[in-house]
């Protein structure tokens, strides 16, 4: 449990902005902070709603958050596209898996999640997202619903699609825009919002209606020490993995929410992945995991923290992922080839030396998961559902590294992606939608709910806060 006093110790640690001097007034029917799926999506939302006057903040340079940049994948329940493919399922079972994997799950938020879920990607469909045909069964998804683009990172493609619609509504968005303080009135609803523009220019946006769309606090190593011991100082996160970009989720809006009176949750829940090299493709079945001893150790596609359990348990020994060229890769091959994270072995010869192991060895493990794809042996460490087997050479090989892929814990809302108070009462005006938020995903969280939440969660707060203007 997070006590006010621990987050009020790691609060002190993190570094707050200043204010200038001079403060530039205006006002705005709707504030939306954060340009990423979640905050975009609020947008979209708020100006089918209705909202005429919308002020779109950004702390970055750029717009796009991490959704920008990711590979995109959503779970959803959509028959639209699953019946063809004769795939069988229901918000129902996608809900009870969730709750499966998160164990401490905000079930009202769950429901509303995976009742919505194929809703909204029909509204990003109307919006202009091309979803691609093939529904597909992805690592830590239990089952077949994960939807993508045709680019192998379709996050850029909602990023782009929800750009589109504002600009023809004359939607501005603030780049390097940081937001310094959440303002009350005396009753406690909602007054305000004061931002730093480029560093050095105060700007007070007058609205009774705030919508907080920041992502979590993966960037922010002093939140990330006080309260998930598990994550190191040699993990970077996901989003930005070799620290070479700008990453503005620092935590900073829930920090003002927090001093608001909301309700902080699950702070100590941060999904921790593997990433690198190795893994050239999302789905489930196409890979096997190695350890340093050229041996496979834990079932591909299991929940997210029971592979970070199982890598945990090999020490620190290297790990690497293995694959064949089949024909569907979506992540990026050619940069990872470029950089030398990942290496085509075109014999076994090859792929020897590169693990530096026997040969025999990595043969041995290669035949015997195949053998247990094919069903002709047991005994082994299971395979998943969807595994086909590997063929080769020539091999895809590659390091993988833990890294920080979500913070899950935040601030927490309602069904209404209201903001809510220790009591349950929401913070009248104040809304928050996406990784800012927490409590929908309990402990760990099942793949592609993340962008699913962006579009269910953003689509509820800019259409309840245009509603009630």
């Amino acid at each position: 449990m997070i006590t006010r006093r621990c987050f009020c110790q790691a609060l002190a640690l993190s570094p707050l902005p200043t204010l200038a001097s001079s403060v530039e007034t205006m006002s705005a029917d709707i504030v939306i902070v954060g340009s990423g799926g979640a905050g975009l999506c609020a947008a979209c939302a708020a100006i089918q709603a209705g909202a005429k006057h919308i002020f779109l903040a950004e702390k970055s340079p750029t717009v796009g958050g991490h959704t920008i940049l990711s590979a995109g994948t959503v779970a959803a329940v959509w028959p639209k596209l699953q019946k063809p493919q004769g795939i069988d399922d229901s918000w129902e079972l996608m809900a009870s898996q969730m709750i499966a994997i998160g164990k401490t799950n905000d079930l009202s938020l769950v429901r509303v999640l995976c009742q919505n879920s194929g809703a909204s990607l029909q509204w990003m469909e109307d919006l202009g997202v091309r979803w691609r045909k093939d529904v597909r069964k992805i690592f830590g998804c239990p089952n077949v619903r994960g939807f993508k683009t045709n680019n192998a990172r379709s996050g850029f493609d909602y990023i782009i699609a929800a750009l589109n619609f504002i600009k023809k509504n004359n939607v501005n968005i603030f780049t390097n825009t940081e937001l310094t303080s959440i303002e009350l009135s005396p009753s406690g609803t909602v007054g305000g919002a004061i931002f730093t523009i480029d560093g050095n220019k105060a700007m007070r946006v007058k609205t009774k209606k705030l919508i907080l769309a920041t992502g979590g606090f993966t960037a922010n190593r002093e939140l990330l020490t006080n309260f998930a011991p598990d994550v190191t100082s040699e993990m970077r996160s996901s989003a930005n993995p070799k620290g070479l970009l700008y990453d503005g989720c620092d935590g900073q809006a829930m920090i003002e929410a927090s001093l608001c009176g909301a309700r902080l949750l699950n702070l100590d829940a941060v999904q921790i992945i593997p990433m690198g090299g190795g893994r050239t493709e999302l789905e489930n079945g196409v890979d096997i995991w190695l350890n340093s001893h050229g041996e496979r150790f834990v079932k591909e596609g299991c929940p997210w923290k029971e592979l970070k359990a199982a890598i945990d348990r090999q020490g620190a020994s290297r790990l690497w992922v293995l694959s064949a060229p089949h024909g569907s890769e979506t992540e990026n091959i050619e940069s990872k080839l470029l950089d030398g994270s990942l290496k085509i072995a075109n014999s076994w010869d090859e792929l020897a030396s590169i693990l530096q192991l026997p040969k025999e060895k990595i043969r041995q493990t290669v035949s015997e998961y195949n053998d247990s794809v094919l069903g002709k042996i047991s005994g082994l460490i299971d395979v998943a559902e969807s595994a086909r087997p590997l063929s080769g050479p020539p091999f895809y090989i590659g390091p993988v590294n833990l890294t920080v892929h979500t913070t899950l814990g935040g601030i927490a809302i309602n069904t209404r992606s209201e903001v809510v108070k220790s009591n349950g009462e929401p913070i009248p005006g104040l809304y928050a939608a996406g990784e800012v938020t927490g409590g929908l995903h309990g402990q760990d969280k099942m793949a592609g709910t993340g962008m699913t939440e962006n579009f269910v969660f953003g689509r509820i707060a800019g259409t309840n806060a245009a509603n009630s203007i």
